[in-house]
């Protein structure tokens, strides 16, 4: 090669960099797409706080924000994700909040919820500034409420502040609970466990019709697990944020099974992902009620891990065997693979 045709080469280096989009730039781009936005967000998350500025400014390229622009949508539930780590978004977020509405207005509300307590602990006015941006009743005042609840509660909440949420009513205040719990590391027992599983039972029983205090009810045997997962999708946050803090923080409760059969219909992709993987090591046959509802989850890679777990459970699965013959025959080769063995293993002996 020439002196000439190297020296070429080597100033067009910088022009060939600017037109090749960066990791980041990829994954940001994938957000949009109905198969791969799932593992974009991870790829994302995985990139923790270096990655905020890059998601806020594709936030601020896609202004004005459209009424369903999934792409804006899937960036603000990566902030959430990143929690503590994108503290920095918090003021940005609030202030796209004033002239969005619909999905928009409440998603950018839950990631408030997510990023909010973390940034209140270095910014006083947040959660007054989020009080008076309050919307209209209905689904998004829901998510508001939720948002004031856990920025009130913060990081770092003192025991009489804990009892005090424990004992309040609105749902709110629960979800707040139950997102302090799961960020805790410290061993959870005395007042504080009992008060989880008796506000758990409680807000349960409201949906299922159930006493929480006849002892063969709370047990959940399968009648009651039954009645629960038939209105699984009508439980508010409070139910859904409770069950994952049981799940997570009491692991040698006999609630612990019921708590993850009702995180499949978590809203949340990853959580529905760890439920679904959750029952299929449960060996209970119980699981198998809630991973049939799993099966026909909206996000394919919840399906998929149904199907394995499906054959985790192994002949406490055979029930669901006609349905792993059809998904075996299915034009998505990674279904068929994945319902072939799982069908093998549910009809192995012994």
């Amino acid at each position: 090669m020439s002196c000439r045709t190297l020296l070429l080469l080597v100033t067009a280096l910088p022009g060939l960099a600017a037109q090749t989009p960066s990791d980041t730039q990829k994954l940001i781009a994938e957000l949009a797409n109905d198969d791969r936005w799932l593992a974009a967000v991870h790829g994302l998350s995985a990139m923790r706080a270096t990655v905020v500025p890059a998601l806020l400014a594709h936030i601020n390229e896609r202004l004005p924000f459209g009424p369903e622009d999934r792409s804006c949508l899937m960036a603000i539930y990566t902030l959430g994700k990143l929690g503590d780590e994108a503290a920095t978004a918090a003021r940005p977020l609030l202030a796209h909040l004033i002239d969005a509405d619909g999905s928009l207005q409440k998603q950018l509300i839950w990631a408030l919820g997510e990023v909010g307590p973390a940034a209140a602990a270095t910014d006083a006015e947040l959660l007054d500034e989020l009080i008076r941006q309050r919307p209209q009743p209905g689904p998004t005042h829901q998510e508001w409420s939720i948002a004031r609840c856990r920025i009130a509660l913060g990081i770092n909440p003192s025991a009489e502040q804990l009892t005090q949420f424990f004992a309040k009513e609105e749902l709110g205040y629960h979800v707040a609970v139950a997102d302090f719990l799961l960020r805790d590391t410290t061993p959870l027992k005395g007042e504080n466990r009992e008060r989880l599983l008796g506000l758990f039972r409680r807000v349960l029983a409201t949906h299922t019709q159930l006493d929480p205090e006849v002892p063969q009810e709370v047990e959940f045997r399968l009648s009651f697990a039954q009645e629960a997962i038939a209105v699984l999708n009508g439980m508010d946050r409070s139910v859904h944020e409770l069950a994952r803090a049981v799940a997570a923080r009491l692991p040698d409760t006999k609630e612990r099974l019921p708590a993850w059969m009702l995180l499949v219909g978590h809203f949340d992709p990853d959580v529905r992902l760890d439920a679904v993987r959750a029952l299929g090591g449960s060996g209970d046959r119980q699981a198998l009620l809630a991973l049939r509802v799993a099966l026909e989850d909206g996000n394919p890679a919840v399906r998929r891990e149904a199907i394995t777990a499906l054959g985790m459970l192994g002949p406490l699965a055979k029930d669901a065997e006609d349905k792993l013959r059809d998904l075996a025959t299915s034009e998505d080769k990674q279904v068929a693979a994945r319902a072939a063995a799982s069908l093998r293993a549910v009809q192995k002996k012994g």
